[in-house]
């Protein structure tokens, strides 16, 4: 008895062996003899007229291993068309795996296979039907779909429930090939098929109609929106449960298809209003549900699914604001990534209405603190609009804080992004909350940026440095409550970040000190000739050409040339 159940693992037996030389590797050199070695056994072995048919999958899924480590297996196309025809299930479908990851839609031997598809589509076995609708997702392109498409159709109404769901997904595939409706589909009603489909009595078959639902309410939702009962009604009994339990994940109803159906109802209620107080009332009852459900991912997805839903749809107050409340299960997460999603969605219900984002604002600034490089810069665009007149100081005093670390880090990326334009959205919209503040409100912000700028140079950091001095330089222009503090900026800017601006920025620097008083050419002449004597390195050069024109005298520094040029 022991004998005959491991009997059938004796054909693979080459098969295991393969795949544990493989794993024994030191080196791909070692990798490429072993597999080169192996692509010369099934060359011989599937061009043998007397090929052992028994031994068919295995020969495919061998050759599968070969060309996914990077050989060629060209010459395994013609045995897969072969095999593809066998009677023996096991060999069909191994073949028609091969086939899938060989070949794709445009390649000339797939109209070959569409003979032995057209036989598999009309096959009693639901298993061999099941098989080919999947092959023809994969494999049927433009061209051949009229030759598979009454098949297929027919098949959305096949007792098995398999079958049903395999042909949605081919029909879909169709559409995504032609979706226009101006080749093959030309004339078809398909949205017919997908509208039955969706009430169908399974599940899985509901939830493969979604999919094709969502790509084309996509491109034409107005044409979808009579559907929103009928997806408010799904939703509705998904997330009261009476769904078989086989769809539960960590208890949640089916969270896969809510989340499907939460996307596709963004989509028809966008800017809709009749429409998003039609499914206003679900997307609420999905919320809360999947909010107290348990600290699980899937039932963060959902609420993250349906805020992105409530952002996106005509503005309710009421569902802003339980979205705003939701979020904030998010951003105290320890995960990074449901933190990122957090501070996603916030900004999304920020962006609708901002007055929703204000409870927040600890937390989010909080998130500058974060070790996560991606996490700080979603942070960063949030706090944009976060900032008030009532908050300016502590948001800008962090965002400070937060750049002076990443320019010590020598964070490039991280340091152009909070520099070069979210500092200036900040300063703008405080000077624009708090006009009686603005003069105090500047020093300040421009004195953090300066730390930061200094901090950054230590760094070595050159695309930083020069993104934040051109925002420093771009506050001082805008909102410089006298010329004295202006020069007195642009004199540290140019100290340490003088390399990184740009010529003009010294043309214009120059042209301002010139047309001051002596008093005032006095002091500027005494400021950049302090910061010449403190170090010879190239970040003087722009202060060299400021003092220049004021009679001053360089005793470091090489000047570029177009500096010279413009004193």
């Amino acid at each position: 008895m022991l004998q005959q159940l491991k009997a059938p693992k004796l054909p693979f037996r080459e098969l295991d062996m393969l795949v544990k030389a493989i794993g024994e590797c030191r080196s791909k050199a070692e990798e490429d003899r072993i597999i080169a070695a192996e692509v010369d056994t099934l060359k011989q072995r599937l061009s043998d007229p007397k090929l052992d048919k028994t031994r068919g999958r295995e020969y495919m899924v061998r050759v599968i291993y070969c060309e996914m480590l990077g050989h060629d297996a060209s010459f395994a196309y013609i045995p897969a068309l072969q095999l593809a025809s066998d009677p023996n299930l096991l060999t069909k479908k191994a073949a028609y795996l091969a086939l899938t990851q060989l070949l794709d839609y445009q390649h000339e031997l797939v109209l070959l296979l569409v003979n032995t598809l057209l036989s598999d589509l009309k096959s009693d076995n639901f298993v061999v039907v099941a098989t080919a609708l999947v092959v023809c997702s994969k494999l049927i392109g433009p061209d051949l779909i009229n030759a598979v498409l009454p098949l297929v159709t027919d098949r959305l109404t096949h007792p098995r429930e398999a079958v049903r769901k395999k042909a949605v997904m081919a029909l879909h595939h169709f559409y995504q090939m032609d979706p226009t409706k101006s080749g093959a589909l030309a004339g078809m009603d398909i949205e017919r098929h997908f509208r039955t489909t969706l009430c169908d009595k399974e599940p899985s078959v509901m939830a493969a109609t979604l999919n094709a639902l969502y790509s084309m309410a996509s491109a034409s939702p107005a044409q979808f929106r009579q559907l929103i009962p009928s997806l408010t009604s799904i939703l509705k009994q998904v997330v009261e449960h009476r769904l078989p339990k086989a769809y539960d994940y960590h208890r949640f109803p089916a969270p896969f298809i809510q989340i499907k159906l939460l996307k596709l109802l963004r989509v028809l209620g966008a800017g809709d209003k009749s429409a998003s107080d039609n499914m206003s009332g679900i997307v609420h009852l999905a919320l809360k549900r999947a909010a107290a459900g348990g600290n699980h991912t899937i039932g963060h997805a959902i609420v993250y699914e349906a805020v992105w839903t409530i952002t996106e749809i005509y503005p309710n107050p009421q569902l802003l604001a339980s979205a705003a409340e939701s979020v904030a299960v998010l951003l105290k997460s320890n995960s990074h990534n449901l933190k990122y999603c957090g501070l996603n969605a916030l900004a999304a219900i920020t962006r609708v209405s901002p007055k929703y984002a204000q409870e927040h604002a600890a937390a989010v600034i909080d998130c500058l603190e974060d070790p996560d490089e991606t996490l700080k810069l979603k942070t960063l665009e949030l706090l944009v609009t976060m900032t008030k007149s009532n908050n300016v100081q502590v948001v800008v005093e962090r965002l400070m804080s937060f750049l002076r670390s990443a320019a010590c880090g020598g964070d490039e990326v991280m340091l152009q992004h909070t520099a070069g334009c979210r500092c200036t959205q900040l300063v703008v919209a405080a000077a624009a909350a708090a006009a009686a503040a603005a003069a105090v409100v500047l020093q300040v912000v421009v004195e953090r940026l300066m730390s930061f700028l200094r901090s950054a140079s230590c760094g070595g950091d050159e695309v930083m440095r020069r993104h934040i001095a051109g925002q420093i330089v771009d506050l001082a222009e805008k909102y410089a409550p006298d010329t004295t503090w202006f020069i007195e900026v642009m004199a540290e800017v140019f100290e340490i970040g003088g390399d990184a601006l740009s010529p003009q920025l010294a043309h214009n620097l120059c042209r301002l000190i010139a047309e001051q008083d002596s008093d005032l050419h006095l002091t500027a002449v005494k400021m950049l000739i302090r910061i010449l004597d403190q170090g010879g390195t190239k970040t003087a050069a722009a202060a060299a050409a400021a003092s220049g024109s004021s009679g001053g005298s360089s005793s470091s520094g090489v000047l570029p040339e177009i500096l010279l040029n413009c004193i």
